[in-house]
């Protein structure tokens, strides 16, 4: 399975941008304008496995949206996050992949976000593995 990224941003411009960088980079991505629409995307796309996502927004920050789907997720569904902010007080909380400061080249971000990737595929994979494993012992 293809893993796509999903990029967060209230601003769209910023969104747009970001998704044609890690597009000519080969990444299919996605684009939602805030927490709600990423939700509402992630709900019916499991092959969403990297979530970028800016850090202040109206309404459900990005920190919040981290907490909550790195919380709610499990094995065979999980994603990495990546926050994207241009505040330096911002502390990612635990379990985000990564914390990329604005203004960002791209080649950073597609590091992170190939990192990422190949991170997600992994766990997905092993818990794939434990299951039919588990499975096979019943």
């Amino acid at each position: 399975m293809n893993l796509v990224v999903l990029i967060v941003d209230d601003e769209l411009l910023i969104a747009e941008e970001t998704s044609i960088g890690l597009e000519l980079e080969g990444y299919q991505t996605l684009i939602a304008e805030s927490a709600g629409e990423a939700l509402d995307i992630l709900a019916t796309r499991p092959d969403v496995g990297v979530l970028v996502t800016d850090v202040r927004m109206p309404g459900v920050d990005g920190i919040a949206l981290a907490n909550q789907l790195l919380a709610s997720r499990r094995n065979h569904d999980l994603l990495s996050v990546i926050l994207m902010t241009g505040h330096a007080e911002d502390i990612p909380p635990k379990g985000v992949a990564a914390c990329i400061a604005k203004p960002f080249s791209m080649s950073t971000l597609v590091k992170l976000v190939a990192q990422s990737i190949s991170d997600v595929r992994t766990k997905r994979n092993n818990a794939i593995d434990e299951l039919e494993t588990s499975l096979l012992l019943l």
